[in-house]
């Protein structure tokens, strides 16, 4: 599975574990057609981006994205200055993406539309560090009907516990739920619904939860507390 590095020192530098390629080319050695057809944008299934936020703009985005029509996976950290025109992009042209992975950045509620409309395979979904983001990102999610396996919501203080309980209601082939980032507790309303859910892993700081709480979790409830500080 080709793995794509891509730090936008130059926007159209792409490195894989197998070499180097720019446009299309690998840098330094003649390849023969065979080869080059492996490492070419629709064989590209896993991709990553560290963004300087003044190089990769909305247009650079774009024609990053353009052609990843096998992309399966993406990583994004600080992409700062790409606009919903470039998640677009992303989205539209990557039909098959499974798992997204985003620290901070622009990804807004907005973006979270984007992708939920045409992303329908989309499976596992990150989210860190990112208090653009609301409960209007998780109503999403339960509208387009996304076969959720696998949240995480990392230090997202825009995201409240109502809409925690209606993904965990209506996505029923959610498995792992990670919830950080809040202040105070979680209700027991709260625990007790995921408890019943199809979440078999729940991760949370352990001041977030009571001791009685836990001990007052439904009997028979095939989900993990796993503490996360």
């Amino acid at each position: 599975m080709p793995f794509v590095f891509c730090d936008l020192f130059g926007l159209d530098h792409f490195v894989l574990i197998n070499g180097t390629i720019v446009n299309g080319q690998k840098v330094g050695e003649d390849v023969d057609d065979a080869e080059h057809d492996k490492l070419t944008k629709p064989n590209i299934k896993i991709l990553q981006i560290n963004d300087r936020p003044e190089e990769l703009t909305s247009e650079a985005f774009c024609n990053i994205m353009c052609g990843l029509h096998n992309l399966q996976t993406i990583f994004m950290k600080d992409v700062c200055n790409v606009g919903q025109e470039g998640y677009a992009c992303l989205f539209r042209d990557a039909p098959k993406l499974e798992c997204v992975s985003v620290c901070r950045g622009t990804f807004t509620d907005e973006t979270a539309a984007i992708m939920t409309m045409y992303c329908r395979k989309l499976s596992k979904v990150y989210i860190q560090d990112n208090h653009n983001i609301t409960d209007r990102a998780l109503e999403s999610f339960v509208a387009f009907g996304m076969p959720l396996e696998e949240l995480s919501l990392s230090d997202c203080s825009g995201v409240s516990f109502k809409s925690i309980e209606l993904v965990v209601k209506k996505c029923k082939t959610l498995r792992m739920l990670k919830y950080t980032g809040f202040t105070g507790i979680i209700p027991p309303r709260t625990l007790n619904r995921i408890a019943k859910s199809s979440v078999t892993q729940l991760f949370v700081r352990k001041a977030s939860v009571h001791k009685w709480d836990i001990a007052l979790l439904p009997k028979g409830s095939n989900m993990r507390l796993m503490f996360c500080d």
